[in-house]
Formats: structure tokens, sequence, C-alpha cells
């Protein structure tokens, strides 16, 4: 079946499918993306007791879905491909393709807007953010 899918979607509409097992679904997309990044990103800072031991397990989840968003770029990866990736469901996968392939040009484009600064501040753990530019950070 996934040879199908895998055709139809290669033929069709020149797509690679990223195939996830649904216990990777959950904890990715209904556990870490619904419960931890949305909130987030619409100022809803989760306050409860165990959402540190709750975090850092669906947190496996995303990042090892983001890696495999990340290897089925890294392999079907032509030099001169414009990279895009869509929304905080993915945020890891730019710096992941990043690290494999140096020169590639790589967007990033969220739906929500960017929380800010003071949402940081309320976030459990330690916060690192970057900015490209020294004008960015100036008006973060």
């Amino acid at each position: 079946m996934k040879t199908d899918i895998s055709n139809y979607f290669n033929t069709q509409k020149r797509s690679i499918p990223v195939f996830i097992s649904d216990v990777d679904l959950e904890g990715h997309y209904n556990r870490y993306c619904k419960q931890i990044i949305w909130p987030t990103f619409h100022y809803q800072i989760p306050d409860n007791p165990k959402f540190k031991h709750w975090e850092k397990a669906s947190w496996d989840y995303y990042v090892a879905v983001n890696r495999a968003f990340a290897e089925a770029i890294v392999s079907q990866y032509k030099r001169g491909d414009a990279i895009w990736v869509n929304d905080y469901h993915l945020l890891l996968v730019p710096k992941m393709v990043r690290e494999l392939i140096p020169h590639a040009m790589i967007g990033l484009f969220l739906h929500v807007a960017f929380p800010s600064s003071e949402v940081f501040r309320c976030l459990p753990g330690s916060v690192f953010l970057a900015f490209r530019l020294i004008k960015l950070a100036r008006i973060f």
C-alpha cells in the first residue's frame, strides 16, 4: 500500500510522502503541536505540575517526526532546489536539513504570529532565541 501511495504522489503530485507511525503522529501532532506549541503561540502558557514530564515525552515524538521529514528532504535534494517548510509542526526541519546541506536555500513560513518576548519568560526551562540580523533582535 505504501508503494502505491508513494507512486501516486510521486507521479501525480510530484511529491514524496513521509510515512510516520500512528504513535509518532499522536505524540507529535496531538500532544506537542496542539498542546504545547499552538497554545504558546497564542499566549496560553501551560500551567500544570505534570507539564514538564509530559512535555519531554511528547518532545521526543516531535523530534522524530521532524527528523523523518528532514531525511526525506535530504534524500531528494538537488543542488539549486529551494526548500520551503510550512508551519510550527516542522520547526526543527530547517536546522536538521542545514546540518546536512549547509548551502541549501531554506525558507520557513509560520501561519501563526510569533509571540512576543514576554511569552518566553513564562516557559519552563531555558529558552534561547537567535536572530540572523541585529535589527530583527531589536524589534523583538
